[in-house]
């Protein structure tokens, strides 16, 4: 405990005198010894883009990508797809999974991958239900989930909330494991999947409607290397949110947002696979045009 200590309090010192004091002040909170780049964007309205690119605590370079949005019902909205928007199982790469979301009154701006899922055939680990309908619900491979309640609500729990609020829910996917609770980091095991640095996805809320898609680049070493699920929450609750669950990571790690200008979806990320892997789901922001 005393090392632990002694450890984390070396660690602010040098993230101190590395950045300077003006500086490290607004990063307190991020498990970085230094930050190597901060920038940020408007991609639409209530949407906003950054990139961050740190140093970790093994001074190995960390590259995060955000998408904060705020919801507003009927005109920015939260949504689950999966492949070619049809209630079957299977996989598909999160931008097709994206395009086949895109109406003529609607545009999906930005998408991430979501749930755990059985690589030979595609069957997603948590639930799925999308604009209301009940495609899978619990079984025993579900842990926890990130629901959109019909009045709009976000919400982050395990089975036990999943069954208590299953009539309200209008789209659900499974996650696990949860990082935040009231701004709260959860313990996590002590497995390779908690601890190890992996490439990570995560998903955040605070309030009803204000929501976070981040992913974590990985297995990269001259690029970025990774984090464990600790230091994603101490991220997620240095980002704002209170609330907050990993989903799927790995080579599954997919960040895609709108590219107005050029008209197509661009990867913000950079998988670890070197291409995008199918998946079985998908969290996806829609814009009403």
């Amino acid at each position: 405990m005393k090392r632990n200590l002694i450890s984390t309090m070396l660690s602010f010192g040098l993230f101190f005198i590395m950045m300077g004091w003006a500086d490290a002040q607004k990063y307190i909170g991020l498990p970085a010894t230094k930050v190597l780049e901060d920038s940020s964007w408007l991609p639409g309205p209530h949407t906003e883009a950054r990139e961050i690119t740190y140093l970790d605590r093994d001074s190995k370079p960390v590259v995060v990508q955000v998408l904060k949005a705020r919801l507003k019902k009927k005109h920015l909205m939260l949504e689950a797809a999966t492949p070619d928007d049809k209630d079957d199982f299977g996989r598909q790469i999160v931008t097709d999974e994206m395009q086949a979301e895109n109406r003529k009154d609607r545009l999906v701006i930005a998408g991430v991958n979501a749930d755990f899922f059985n690589m030979k055939n595609g069957i997603p680990l948590g639930p799925v239900i999308k604009e209301g309908r009940m495609i899978k619900g619990v079984d025993k491979t579900m842990v926890d989930f990130v629901g959109v309640l019909k009045s709009g609500k976000v919400i982050i729990g395990d089975s036990v909330l999943f069954k208590k609020k299953e009539k309200e829910l209008n789209e659900a996917l499974g996650a696990r494991a949860v990082l935040l609770k009231n701004r709260k980091l959860l313990p996590q095991n002590r497995s390779s999947l908690s601890t190890v640095h992996h490439p990570r996805t995560a998903f955040g809320v605070k309030g009803k409607r204000t929501v976070w898609l981040v992913t974590v680049d990985g297995r990269q070493p001259a690029f970025s290397n990774g984090i464990s699920l600790t230091d994603l929450g101490r991220l997620m609750r240095f980002l704002g949110a209170e609330n907050a669950v990993n989903l799927d990571g790995g080579g599954s790690t997919t960040m895609a947002v709108w590219d107005e200008q050029h008209q197509q979806y661009r990867v913000r990320n950079r998988p670890s696979g070197k291409t995008l892997r199918p998946v079985a789901n998908s969290w996806i922001l829609v814009r009403k045009k």
